[in-house]
């Protein structure tokens, strides 16, 4: 796909052989064949209207806000990538990812190693570019090139591998990430060098002087929202934010004075403004011990043994009364963690994000699903092209039998997996029509060529990406345009 990323707010696209030459130096006939093309791949693009590079119209306007909470949940295949404009026209992105493994596309058979590889970088290239193209587009940036919040739950590159191209040539206000990993904060610091700029801390454009960024930094900042002594919870909790110096790692005060240091149980606020909060309630959580085991006698642990994944940021937004909650790929640590600390504030949840893809044997226990009572649930994953067979029939089934309790949906198709596991092979989706109807399935369809994997039509709010939403004093209103 062609790179619209910057044209439609005046920019120039960038050229790998746009250097300076030395006086009297020609370009060779490759490169100037070469640059003749962009040239008219540049003047196609600027004959195109501003609808097809961004989308249709009807975004927030650049620079300010509509009233309203937009959250776009991006289908990033098996990555993740969420986009949200607060109702004063702040614009935060979580997380831009995907895995190139799980390419999107379908072989016969009859393909050479070299075509099939071809193939698969064309897919992860066309879906890269799509997330790109919404981060530009008329529902998020809208040709603008200010990023105000990024949010980088965790190392992960299918969740962090697109974020310097769709910021290239952007600013950013303040990036927060798991920085529990030494590597980690040089290599977001790299990452966003480039592609975009930190620029400044989130300030009120009416107030200049008035951060509302409690933080008060611009530079990125590892989160800690955790146990102070996972062995001993009686010690309470470490929450604090830490600031990259070239003396080392350092607990810092912010250029205001306020300190950086962030003590209290209540997570690590990142956005105030009318109507809307942003909140970390967990991030960098150690691994524990306590192993949990389903209905289904699956045990269900963190997963990775260094404990990346159960260090995601959890984020918390809060508008008009209600709430939603984004996990990254946390686990069953994180999970445990956040009922113990958070329970109350999480219950009755509007809509979550579910952690990790959607992994029965890591995440989504059912303490946290019975804590957070979810009203709606998405995943984000690869469906049938997912090389990690991701989301699980297993996890997949804990929400729905949740919301069982709850009002029918409609019909939703979900792609899930039966994954590969003892508990797994003997837990399948059920085949039996009656079996079906008790968890709120009506239909399951084997996908052709993906052995283990289907397509089922539930009547609950287990919804996969894209999803988009908007909050507002009103409610809350999905794309369908039903408002609840």
């Amino acid at each position: 796909m062609t790179d619209t990323g910057g044209i439609e707010g005046g920019g120039k696209r960038k050229r790998e052989d746009d250097k300076p030459k030395r006086v009297g130096e020609l370009d060779s006939e490759e490169e100037l064949v070469k640059r003749r093309a962009l040239e008219a791949e540049e003047k196609e693009i600027a004959s195109m209207d501003v609808e097809s590079l961004t989308g249709p119209p009807g975004g927030p306007p650049r620079g300010g806000g509509n009233g309203k909470l937009s959250v776009m949940y991006l289908d990033a295949g098996q990555g993740d990538c969420t986009l949200i404009t607060t109702p004063a026209g702040r614009h935060i992105m979580i997380d831009c990812g995907h895995d190139n493994k799980s390419a999107e596309v379908d072989f016969t058979g009859e393909e050479t190693p070299q075509e099939r590889t071809a193939a698969k970088e064309a897919a992860n290239t066309r879906r890269k570019q799509v997330l790109e193209d919404a981060v530009n587009g008329a529902g998020f940036l809208n040709g603008g090139t200010h990023l105000d919040l990024l949010v980088l739950t965790h190392p992960d590159d299918d969740h962090n591998n697109t974020v310097a191209q769709v910021l290239d040539r952007k600013t950013i206000g303040s990036v927060y990430f798991s920085g529990r990993f030494g590597t980690h904060l040089q290599n977001t610091q790299d990452l966003l060098n480039t592609g975009g700029t930190i620029q400044s801390p989130l300030t009120d454009p009416n107030k200049p002087d008035d951060a509302t960024d409690p933080t008060f930094l611009g530079a990125p900042k590892a989160v800690f929202c955790r146990w102070a002594d996972p062995k001993d919870r009686a010690k309470g909790t470490e929450v604090r934010i830490q600031i990259d110096k070239k003396a080392g790692v350092l607990n810092a005060p912010g250029p205001k004075g306020v300190a950086v240091d962030v003590k209290g149980d209540a997570g690590i606020t990142i956005l105030v403004e009318e109507n809307c909060t942003v909140t970390i309630l967990a991030g960098n959580v150690q691994r524990d011990d306590k192993v949990v085991i389903d209905a289904d006698k699956l045990t269900i642990d963190d997963g990775d043994t260094v404990g990346k994944n159960c260090g995601s940021l959890v984020v918390l937004i809060e508008a008009f009364g209600k709430k939603l909650l984004f996990c990254g790929d946390a686990t069953r640590s994180t999970e445990q963690f956040l009922i113990a600390q958070h329970g109350g504030r999480l219950r009755d949840t509007d809509w979550l994000r579910v952690a990790h893809h959607g992994a029965s044997g890591t995440s989504s226990i059912p303490a946290f699903i019975s804590t957070v009572r979810p009203k709606n649930v998405v995943i984000s994953a690869g469906r049938q092209y997912s090389s990690f067979k991701h989301p699980r029939w297993l996890a997949v089934k804990r929400y729905l039998t949740w919301f069982t309790t709850a009002a029918a949906a409609g019909d939703v198709p979900v792609v899930l997996w039966r994954g590969d596991g003892k508990a797994e092979v003997a837990s399948p989706p059920p085949a039996d029509r009656s079996d079906q109807v008790k968890v709120g399935m009506r239909s399951l369809t084997p996908v052709a060529d993906h052995d283990g994997c289907f397509t089922a039509v539930v009547g609950y709010p287990v919804h996969s990406t894209p999803k988009s939403i908007t909050v507002d004093a009103k409610g809350i209103t999905e794309d369908t345009g039903e408002t609840d």
